[in-house]
C-alpha cells in the first residue's frame, strides 16, 4: 500500500532550525554545557581544539539529523491526523519515550555512561522534539 505523504517541507526546515537553536542553548555554558563537558569525558581544551578544526561538518551533520527527525515527526503527525497541539505533543512524547529515551538508555546500561549525562541528552531531545512538533503542527 502506498501512502501519499502530505509533508510541509517548510515546516520541517523551520523545525530543524529550532532544534539546532535549542541544542546550541542546551549545551551552552548558560544551561548544561559545563556539566555535559565533564560527564562526556571532555575538557574545555578538547572543545577549543574542535572549534579550531572547524565545526562546520559536525553542525551540518546535526542539521541533516534534525531534518530527518522533523520529516519523521511531520509524517507521524500527518498519518495520525492530530487535531490539536496537545495531541501533537502527546504523540511526540510517545515517540520520544518509545525510541529516543530507550535508545539513549543503552549508553548507560552497556557503555557505562553517567545517568546524569543521559538525563541531559534525553532532556534535550524531549524539549527539541516537542518544539519541532508544535512548529510542524502550526505550519502544516
Amino acid at each position: 500500500m502506498f501512502v501519499d505523504l502530505q509533508v510541509n517541507y517548510l515546516a520541517v526546515f523551520l523545525a530543524a532550525i529550532a532544534a539546532m537553536t535549542i541544542g546550541f542553548l542546551w549545551y551552552s555554558p548558560f544551561l548544561f554545557g559545563k556539566v555535559w563537558i565533564g560527564l562526556a569525558g571532555m575538557s574545555e581544551q578538547t572543545l577549543k581544539e574542535a572549534k579550531k578544526k572547524g565545526m562546520t561538518k559536525t553542525c551540518a551533520a546535526a542539521f541533516v539529523n534534525n531534518l530527518l527527525m522533523g520529516f519523521v515527526l511531520a509524517t507521524i503527525l500527518y498519518l495520525t491526523a492530530v487535531p490539536t497541539p496537545l495531541d501533537a505533543v502527546l504523540i511526540t512524547l510517545i515517540v520520544w519515550a518509545g525510541f529516543v529515551m530507550t535508545v539513549l538508555l543503552g549508553g548507560v546500561l552497556w557503555e557505562g555512561k553517567p545517568f546524569k549525562l543521559y538525563l541531559i541528552n534525553a532532556g534535550y531531545y524531549l524539549v527539541g522534539m516537542m518544539v519541532m512538533s508544535l512548529i510542524i503542527f502550526f505550519v502544516i
